[in-house]
This record gives structure tokens, C-alpha cells and sequence, in this order.
């Protein structure tokens, strides 16, 4: 009978096997563990800080790109096409390139008003003039004194013959008012243009001199004032309000003095009185305060992991724990950083990588509170028992749940690689590796300090290590006094709750989760990014308000919108030969062999394609069309003899008819080119023939088309602008001689290119993310749970939990922008961690009633889970309060899903079991080499809860 059931038996058959001889490798020599893992961790982190380049991240905004598209492969050949092959070849009105500030009406009567705009003056004399370091960087330099700036004030009183703002009264305003009626409807139809009176006389014809004076009227109406005002003044007259304005300072908008005056006079102030409010702000610094501000809110990640520290403290009870999780937290990140420099050779480290602290915190703490959990309801469960046996319970059902939920976390990050964004990549491998490199410390460094701290206990207080002998006992009893509430509410309350109301907490959470659902797919569904600004800083600050909100509400700010321009490139292969990885690595051209213009039969599909090119809808015939191929025919077909100069072409002539023979195109396509460089004043930018830089033979060929699409960062126009152009050319390229047809279509203005190419990426990348990732995590959860039917209520539970938390950001406003894309792939792997921990739970409990097996995993568990949500919500709280707009982005993301994943898993998932979830061992996978996982068991007994006390719950 030994073998077939006595516990002395089934001892014998469990000492053998990886867990077992783990466990004892960890009971025997824990210190030396200890003392290994630090040694590994600090060499390799030696390595990769002194062998390799520090990260840098000077330059925020690299690596936000799509490489390796369909399209970023032929805006990389553009550019090797310019680097690679050669080519023969009062004050001003105010500008762009100044300095700007926005302001807005805090008065019904809006901002043309005397005391709003004597206010807007002031505002600009305490933050920019009485700034010492102003006079030194005012424009143009080497002046005796500033010149005034371009503003309301300004131009008030210069139409009035007032010294300056601070003399101007209300008759001037009201007559510069009325003034600015009478012009708009001028300014509106276009006769008003921006200095009139210096224009050829008929340019600005009918407008009256008064609108001409000063160029005033056009100034205020076209820079200063919003857009809209000058149609107010039109429909309204005198009544019209003006609701924001600009004023221009006389200062570069580069200048980096203008960091200085921001940091003293505006950072972290708001400026605002009784009639006006500053409300943006323009300087080309934002890179720059970028690294102070990311300096600055490394304190939200310091006050985030004490108050994470300090949870751990007061719920495991030990101080060498707590030092033990610190040391947990900093050494994923090392081995992360070394693994992802040293071993997969990654020289670009993007600065949202930083990112990774934020998670690996609360990750880091969930892993340590439930191994708490679990290395104290083993010593429950084995008293007497020898030490292996003690630490083989412990950590084989640490192993299964932190597995499951590391390895899932880990697949939706290493998913989001598939992205072809540089960053995201980056972030991905990073972050992934740092929750695999926690997972494996978890599992080793941990337990080693908690076996070591046993044996010490044992040694310095005898057999009973809970006898109450430290140091802080006193500070324990408070802290367990505080905390009493929030044992009564989770190990007595909360079990009545769930199952009492199972059937409440049920239909509420489905129907929350498919309303959710509805938003996710339907309305208002996944948005594509509207705006093409890259975003540093969070919504709030003065820069982001003008990029986001005020810039496209002046007139001026348009004046930059003009037609698309297309090239059309042929010889070279549109092939991305840089690494993708890295976005400073760029390659280099890639030709087409087999290219060639000189043979007539390609000669004669280049002019008829200039031809097709020039009747096409998309294109505009002006000076920026230039296919060079027709201007060559025709300076070919010229007389042999110049009338003037007398000089003879020949052979470059008409006597030579077309197509020209190979011998002669060869010659006379250089000659020809040369004399239309010198005509056109060419720089490495210009269309037409590119040579090689070996033989001087014709190695690629490009020409240029203004479109009759504008400017845009619109998804829908430039879809079709791209389908339009791109598919005409590619139908074109499929008639042309097999010498000529590597040819592709890309854009001159490749910043709305890129970002079109940047949304695709997101719009097809984020589905197949979000489907890869799920497909793992239930893969994982089928594996972990060894139960069809348990496995099968944890997969709804995480997916409502996954659509209630994508549709929460949907509802605060969130696009598919980079950054956000990666954390909603992470929903996934962030949803299944407390849902996995009960499923464990409730499939290895011993009882047969589905009511018990719920009440045994929520008694063993929702202490340490508690703790653990409640972690990681402090730690992504705090981050809301940070400047830079990626971690706000994530602290808003790690606030929502503990939120969400804790009710879901807690009362959805748990209600689910209480309701319908298997009873004794119905849906078990019976996998003999999982035996151990199907064998385990989690006994009636509850772990222990915060700050030592045994609370066993609910019976």
C-alpha cells in the first residue's frame, strides 16, 4: 500500500523532479544564491554601462517613425537619392521664425478693449521685457534698444500717433476698430494684400488708402487676431468680439535665452488678471526643457516606489523584505538594460523606455506580495515539515500563476515589435525583457532572502520565529491598528459580497463590459491621430496648448499650405537598406542594375509618360512641374546654330531627329543637362537625371509635380492622394521597357507622407497586436488553469476587462498615437494577472462546491492582490502629476486597468465561479507531464493578511 496513496509515499514520489531539487538547492544554499545573483546582476551591468554608449536623449523625437513600410522605404531612397548621386550643377511685418504668445478674453467684451489689450501689454512687459537677459537677445541685434513687438498695442497706437501702448485710450481703440470694418471685407476677398502700398500699382486695387497704412489692418487681421474676427467684423461691425490674439516678440523663436525667461517668469505660474489669461505659448525650445522636465519627474518615480516599498512593508512585515524588493525592482531593470545592449545589440535606447520603471514597480510589487503570501501559507501548511518541503510548496504555486502572468505581460509587449515604429520596437524588447528578468528574480533572488531571513530567525529566536522580539513591534501593532478596516473589509466582507451578490455583480459588469464593446468597435471607436505635432509634454503646458489648440486659429499659420508636391523616381529600388532598429542608421542607395535611358524605345515611353504626366487630374501645370525629359526634347529640337552667339550643337540639334540614337543620346544628355542646370541654378534637390558618380553614365531619373492636393495631415485625403498618384504610376510602369520599370511615387513633402505612413502602421498594426496577444494569453491560460471550463470564465472576464479599460481611454479622448498603441496591446497583458491568480486559486482548491472553491481563492488571495492593485495605482497616480506627456499617458493607463482588471477579476470573474463554475474536478486537463500543476492543491486555510495577522476569513 506504500505506493498507492500514504503520505510518507507520496513524499517519496514528489523528491525528485526540477522543483523539487530547486527547492532544495534554495533551502541549503540561500545566502550563497543571494550573494550570486548580486555579483551576476553587478557585472553585467558593469558591462553594459562601460563597454557600451550610454543612452541618450538629447533628441526626444527619434525613432517616431515607421521604417521598413512600403512607404518610409521610398522616402529613405529619396533622401539617398540627394546624398548619394550627383547633379550638374518699421520693422518687417512679423514672421514665423519670431516668438509668439496666445491670448484669450476673460471678459464678454473680448480683447479689443482698451483695458484687455493695455493688459496684454503689461503681460508682455513682466514676463519677456523686465527679464535682464531680454535686451540681450532682443531682434535685430547689435541695437541700442528693443523694438517694439508686433501686437495689438503696437498698432493702436501707431494708427493713432500715440508714443505706445501704455498712451492709447479708448477713442483710438473704437477708431481702429471702426477702421478695421470698413477694411476686413477687403482683406476677406483678397485685394488687401500684405504691403500694398510697396506693390505694383493694380495690385490692391479699390482698397482705400486708409486700409494701406502702416500695412496695419492687414497685420492685425492676418497675425494678430484670430482667424474669424475679420468675418465677425464683416457680419457684425463695431459689435464683433475678438477672443484671442497674438503678440510676436521681437525675439527669435530659437533663441535659447527664451529658455531662461520661461523657466524664471512662466514655468509652473499662470498668468492671469482681470481682463486677459495667457493660454500658449511658441518657442522652438521644447526639446530642450524636454530633458529638464524628464529630470524633473524622476521624484514622482522616487515618491512612487516608497509608497510601494512602505505597501510591501506593512503587508509582508519585514524590512528585509522590503530592502529585498527594492533591490528586485533595480536589478530588473539592469539585467533589462543589459540584455538589450549586450546581448540583442541594441545601440538606440529611445527615451520611453524609461517608461518600463513605471511598470516594473507595480508588477514587481504584485510578484512580491503574493510570494509573500504563498511562502506563509506554505509555512501554515507544512509546520513540522522539513525545510525543502516547505520551500517546494512555495515555489511551485508561485511558479504557476507569476508564469503565466509574466510570460503574458512579456508576449504583449514582444508583440507590439512587430510594429514598424523604431520607438515602439525599442520599448517593446526593453520592457519585455525587464518583466521576464523580474519573473526569473522573483522566482530566485526572493526566495533566497526569504529562506536566508528564516534560518536567521530560527537561529536568533528558536523555533517560534513569529515570537514578537524586533525592534519594531510597536510601529507594527500601529500600522496593524490602522489597517484593521481593511482586514475586516477583504479577509470577512468581501467574500459575503461576492458570492451573496453574485448574480448582481455579474449582470452589472456583462452589461458594462458589452456597452464597452459597443465603444471599442462601433461608435466612437479606435481613432487614427488627427494632429501630426509631436507631443512631449502634457496638455496642459503653454507649448502643447498652441501646438494643440491655437495654432491653426490665425490666419498666418496657414500661409505655409500649399499643393502637394509629388516625385516620381526611376533606377533606383525603393529598399530601406538601414537598420530599422535604429534610426541614425539610414543605409545607403540601392540601383537598379539594368536602368537605362539611352535606348529609343526608352526614350520614347519617358516623353510620352512627361505628356500623360502633365493631362492628369492630380496635377497642376506650373513652374513646379518639371519632367525634364520634354524640356530635353525640345532644346534638342533647336537650330544647330545659336542666332546670337553662333555656337554650332551639333550633334545636340535638330538635325538629329527623335528618338536619338544611343551614341548620341549619351553624349548630348549631359551636354543638355548641363546647360539646363546652369539656366536653372540647380542645387542636389533638382529634377532630371542623376549620374553615377563612376562612369558618368545616367544611373537614376526623377521628376517633380505639384498635385492638386494640398497640405494635409488628414488619414482620408492623403489615402487618397496616395491611392490616386501611386496607382497611376505603378499602371504606367507595367507599359515601360524592362530598363525603366523600377520606378516608384513618393512625395517631396515627406512630413505629411511620413505621418500618413505612421497612421497606416498604427491603424493596421494595433488589430494584429491586440489578436496575437490574446491568442498567447489564452494559450497561457488554458496551460496554467489545466481546465477548460475554469479557463474558459477567466477569458471572458479578461476580455471585458480589456474592452472596458480600451474603451475608458477612448472615452477620455485618446487616438491611436504611438505611444498609446503600445499600451493598449499592454492592456492584455495586464488584465490576466489578478484574473490568473484566481483561477490558480479557485482550480487547486480541495473542495467540491463551487461556493467553497471561490471563497478558499478569495480568502487566499485578495489580501496580496489588494495590495497589489493598490500599488500599482499609486504608482501610476503619481505619475498624472508628471510633466512629460508619455508617463501622464501611462500613469492614466495603470490608474484605469487595476481598477478595472481588480473589480473584473474580483467580483465578475469570482461571481462567474459562485454562479457556474465547475465543481470538483469537472474540466481538468489530465497532462502527466503537468501532473504536479493538476496534483496541487490550495487548502481551506487563508494566508496570512498585512502586517502578520492570520486572518482566515470567511469560513
Amino acid at each position: 500500500m506504500d505506493e498507492s496513496g500514504t503520505p510518507s509515499a507520496q513524499k517519496s514520489k514528489e523528491a525528485s523532479g526540477i522543483t523539487y531539487w530547486y527547492a532544495k538547492v534554495l533551502a541549503t544554499f540561500s545566502p550563497i544564491v543571494c550573494v550570486g545573483v548580486l555579483v551576476f546582476v553587478t557585472v553585467c551591468s558593469v558591462i553594459s554601462f562601460t563597454l557600451f554608449p550610454l543612452p541618450d536623449f538629447s533628441e526626444p523625437t527619434q525613432g517616431f517613425e515607421a521604417r521598413g513600410t512600403y512607404i518610409s522605404e521610398r522616402i529613405a531612397m529619396r533622401t539617398y537619392l540627394f546624398m548619394f548621386l550627383s547633379f550638374l550643377f518699421f520693422s518687417p511685418p512679423p514672421d514665423a521664425s519670431k516668438g509668439r504668445l496666445v491670448f484669450g478674453s476673460k471678459q464678454k467684451s473680448g480683447l479689443f478693449t482698451t483695458g484687455s489689450i493695455k493688459a496684454m501689454c503689461e503681460a508682455e512687459e513682466k514676463l519677456f521685457r523686465d527679464h535682464y537677459i531680454f535686451p540681450y537677445s532682443c531682434l535685430p541685434c547689435g541695437t541700442t534698444s528693443c523694438p517694439d513687438s508686433w501686437s495689438l498695442g503696437t498698432y493702436v497706437a501707431l494708427l493713432n500717433n500715440k508714443t505706445s501702448c501704455v498712451d492709447i485710450d479708448d477713442d483710438d481703440v473704437d477708431n481702429t476698430k471702426t477702421l478695421l470694418a470698413i477694411c476686413a471685407s477687403f482683406y476677406l476677398n483678397g485685394s488687401l494684400k500684405q504691403r500694398c502700398s510697396t506693390l505694383p500699382p493694380g495690385t490692391c486695387t479699390g482698397v482705400p488708402p486708409e486700409c494701406i497704412n502702416h500695412d496695419a489692418v492687414y497685420i492685425i487681421l492676418h497675425f494678430l487676431s484670430k482667424a474669424s474676427f475679420a468675418q465677425d467684423l464683416v457680419a457684425n461691425g463695431n459689435d464683433a468680439i475678438l477672443k484671442l490674439a497674438v503678440i510676436f516678440l521681437p525675439m527669435s523663436s530659437t533663441d535659447l535665452a527664451s529658455l531662461l525667461i520661461y523657466r524664471d517668469n512662466i514655468h509652473d505660474k499662470t498668468y492671469r488678471d482681470s481682463n486677459v489669461e495667457l493660454r500658449g505659448l511658441y518657442f522652438d525650445i521644447k526639446f530642450e526643457l524636454f530633458g529638464s522636465f524628464m529630470l524633473g519627474d524622476t521624484i514622482y518615480f522616487g515618491v512612487g516606489i516608497a509608497l510601494v516599498i512602505f505597501l510591501i512593508w506593512v503587508y509582508t512585515g519585514s524590512l528585509l523584505v522590503m530592502f529585498a524588493a527594492i533591490l528586485n525592482i533595480v536589478m530588473s531593470l539592469l539585467l533589462g538594460y543589459f540584455v538589450y545592449t549586450v546581448i540583442f545589440q541594441r545601440n538606440f535606447f529611445p527615451f520611453v523606455n524609461v517608461a518600463t520603471v513605471i511598470l516594473i514597480i507595480g508588477i514587481s510589487a504584485d510578484d512580491t506580495v503574493v510570494y509573500m503570501d504563498l511562502w506563509k501559507k506554505s509555512l501554515a501548511d507544512n509546520a513540522g515539515e522539513d525545510l525543502i518541503w516547505i520551500v517546494k510548496d512555495a515555489i511551485y504555486h508561485a511558479t504557476a500563476t507569476m508564469f503565466a502572468t509574466s510570460i503574458t505581460t512579456a508576449c504583449a509587449l514582444y508583440t507590439s515589435m512587430l510594429s514598424d515604429i523604431t520607438a515602439v520596437k525599442g520599448f517593446a524588447l526593453f520592457s519585455g525583457t525587464t518583466i521576464l528578468a523580474n519573473f526569473i528574480l522573483t522566482l530566485t533572488w526572493l526566495p533566497a532572502i526569504i529562506i536566508t531571513q528564516h534560518k536567521v530567525m530560527i537561529w536568533c529566536c528558536g523555533p517560534d520565529v513569529n515570537s514578537e522580539t524586533n525592534k519594531l513591534v510597536k510601529v507594527r501593532r500601529l500600522v496593524s491598528t490602522v489597517f484593521a478596516p481593511f482586514r475586516y473589509l477583504i479577509y470577512e466582507l468581501l467574500p459575503i459580497v461576492v458570492v451573496k451578490l453574485r448574480l448582481v455583480w455579474v449582470a452589472l459588469l456583462g452589461c458594462l463590459g458589452i456597452g464597452f464593446i459597443f465603444v471599442v468597435f462601433l461608435k466612437p471607436g479606435l481613432q487614427l491621430p488627427s494632429a501630426a505635432e509631436f507631443q512631449l509634454l502634457r496638455p496642459s503646458n503653454l507649448f502643447e496648448q498652441y501646438d494643440l489648440i491655437y495654432k491653426n486659429k490665425f490666419s498666418f499659420e496657414g500661409d505655409m499650405k500649399t499643393p502637394m508636391t509629388g516625385i516620381i523616381v526611376l533606377g533606383t529600388k525603393p529598399v530601406d537598406t538601414g537598420d530599422p532598429w535604429n534610426p541614425k542608421e539610414r543605409g545607403k542607395i540601392v540601383l537598379d542594375e539594368s536602368f537605362s535611358v539611352y535606348e529609343p524605345s526608352s526614350q520614347v515611353w519617358l516623353l510620352n509618360f512627361c505628356l500623360d504626366l502633365r493631362n492628369q487630374t492630380f496635377t497642376i501645370e506650373n513652374e513646379r512641374f518639371f519632367c525634364f525629359f520634354d524640356l530635353f526634347v525640345q532644346l534638342m529640337s533647336l537650330p544647330c546654330i545659336h542666332p546670337l552667339t553662333g555656337v554650332d550643337s551639333t550633334p545636340c540639334c535638330q538635325i538629329t531627329p527623335f528618338p536619338y540614337p544611343q551614341p548620341i543620346m549619351e553624349l548630348c544628355l549631359k551636354i543638355v543637362a548641363s546647360q539646363i542646370c546652369a539656366t536653372y541654378k540647380c542645387d542636389k534637390t533638382f529634377p532630371g537625371p542623376r549620374f553615377s558618380t563612376e562612369d558618368d553614365r545616367v544611373a537614376a531619373h526623377y521628376m517633380v509635380f505639384q498635385s492638386t492636393y494640398d497640405l494635409s495631415f488628414d488619414y482620408a485625403t492623403m489615402l487618397q492622394y496616395w491611392k490616386t498618384v501611386n496607382s497611376w504610376v505603378e499602371s504606367k510602369l507595367k507599359t515601360a521597357p524592362s530598363s525603366l520599370q523600377t520606378g516608384w511615387f513618393a512625395s517631396f513633402t515627406y512630413p505629411q507622407l511620413y505621418f500618413f505612413d505612421l497612421q497606416q502602421s498604427l491603424a493596421y498594426g494595433i488589430p494584429v497586436a491586440l489578436g496575437v496577444t490574446f491568442a498567447v494569453a489564452i494559450a497561457i491560460l488554458i496551460l496554467t488553469i489545466l481546465n477548460f471550463a475554469v479557463a474558459l470564465l477567466a477569458i471572458i472576464s479578461i476580455a471585458f476587462t480589456v474592452f472596458t479599460t480600451i474603451g475608458s481611454l477612448i472615452l477620455l479622448g485618446w487616438q491611436l498615437n504611438i505611444f498609446e498603441s503600445v499600451i493598449i496591446t499592454l492592456s492584455v497583458g495586464l488584465s490576466v494577472d489578478f484574473t490568473i491568480h484566481y483561477a490558480v486559486a479557485y482550480n487547486l482548491a480541495q473542495h467540491q462546491s463551487r461556493i467553497e472553491k471561490t471563497r478558499v481563492a478569495l480568502r487566499t488571495l485578495s489580501g496580496a492582490l489588494s495590495i497589489a492593485a493598490l500599488s500599482t495605482f499609486i504608482a501610476g497616480a503619481l505619475m498624472l502629476l508628471a510633466n512629460v506627456y508619455v508617463y501622464v499617458q501611462l500613469g492614466t493607463f495603470l490608474v484605469l486597468v487595476m481598477s478595472i482588471s481588480w473589480v473584473y477579476s474580483t467580483f465578475f470573474f469570482l461571481s462567474l465561479c459562485a454562479l457556474i463554475g465547475p465543481q470538483g474536478n469537472v474540466g481538468r486537463i489530465p497532462l502527466p507531464c503537468l501532473g504536479g500543476l493538476s496534483r496541487g492543491r490550495v487548502s481551506d486555510g487563508g494566508v496570512a493578511d498585512p502586517v502578520g495577522h492570520s486572518g482566515q476569513g470567511v469560513r
